[in-house]
């Protein structure tokens, strides 16, 4: 598509990859653009008032642009210790550590049948690492908790639909020792995964 004086810009979230992981996959198709939190100037233009006690608000809050929405402490302090916890624990924690270990590291995505108002529905469900070295592979889903039984089989429906025959992992930030379900589906603690290499081989 060519449009005289136009800039198009697809978007769309990277729960899928990695920014790096962006480029890779579009290698030739397109530039990479980075986005920024907000700074100061940018903050205050939306915000507006009196100006140290919006540069207090920002000093204490950083510049996310979620941030200005919330108009309570509360909703902003829980909204950065998600995405602090959900950032750092998937998509950094885990990563990094598969990658030293030398594994390559995929994003898998699956096909679910499911019965719905009478009706046959097919649904792609993603799996967060797909593992693999040499003749291994391994399917990994991570959580910071699987306490609910409805977060729990979030987690587990796509482990359970990959039908081969390729171990499958999946990792919460607990303490738990290592345990193998019924499904023979392996549940690892996340810091039994940091410290233990041979973990995936429990």
């Amino acid at each position: 598509m060519r449009l005289r004086n136009v800039d198009i810009y697809v978007t769309g979230s990277n729960s899928k990859l990695l920014s790096q992981d962006v480029m890779t996959a579009f290698r030739g198709r397109g530039d990479q653009l980075q986005v920024f939190p907000l700074t100061f100037k940018e903050y205050f233009e939306y915000v507006g008032g009196d100006k140290s006690e919006a540069y207090e608000e920002y000093a204490l809050y950083g510049g996310m642009p979620q941030l200005i929405f919330f108009k309570h402490d509360k909703e902003k302090m829980n909204y950065l210790k998600n995405l602090f916890s959900e950032v750092y624990f998937k998509d950094i924690s885990e990563y990094n550590e598969l990658i030293y270990r030398g594994y390559a590291v995929d994003v898998g995505v699956v096909e679910v049948s499911e019965t719905s108002d009478g009706k046959r529905v097919r649904k792609q469900c993603e799996i967060d690492f797909v593992v693999n070295m040499g003749s291994k592979r391994y399917y990994i889903q991570s959580a910071l908790s699987v306490s609910e039984q409805d977060k729990l089989t979030t987690e587990l429906r796509p482990l359970k639909n990959t039908n081969d025959f390729f171990k499958k992992i999946i990792i919460t930030k607990t303490h738990a020792k290592p345990w193998t379900d019924e499904d023979g589906i392996l549940h690892i603690g996340l810091y039994d995964f940091l410290l233990n290499q041979n973990c995936l081989e429990a």
